[in-house]
């Protein structure tokens, strides 16, 4: 099914497999999270997700079943931007976050405590 170039005939290049594949088109936010192996349960992960009020659009393991020292990565892609109660709970429940990837900025609690400090003096 692939053509003289080795591309799929339904597809103009690697970007456009990639982006099938991984929904890299798809607006969202990209969480890696780091475990071992033997702590790695995507049906805990996805019940965490959707008890939030997000889906999971896809997700990559990088990791060795046969390594119990070094952890995992997990990476999944999401159908929203707006994630700092999902980072929160996964805190709560243990995991360690290694990279959040987003459009948005993460709300700071510090940073908006600031903010409406310093609207508070300027009455």
């Amino acid at each position: 099914m692939l053509d003289t170039d080795s591309i799929h005939p339904h597809f103009k290049n690697e970007l456009d497999i990639l982006q099938m594949f991984h929904n890299i088109a798809e607006r969202g936010a990209i969480i890696e999270l780091s475990m071992l192996y033997r702590d790695y349960s995507l049906a805990e992960v996805g019940r965490i997700v959707e008890s939030n009020g997000i889906k999971i659009l896809s997700t990559h393991y990088a990791g060795n079943q046969y390594s119990t020292e070094n952890p995992a990565i997990l990476t999944l892609k999401l159908n929203q931007e707006n994630i700092s109660a999902l980072l929160a709970t996964f805190e709560r429940f243990g995991y360690q976050v290694e990279g959040v990837y987003q459009h948005q900025a993460i709300e700071n609690i510090e940073q908006g405590r600031y903010d409406m400090l310093m609207k508070y003096l300027d009455i």
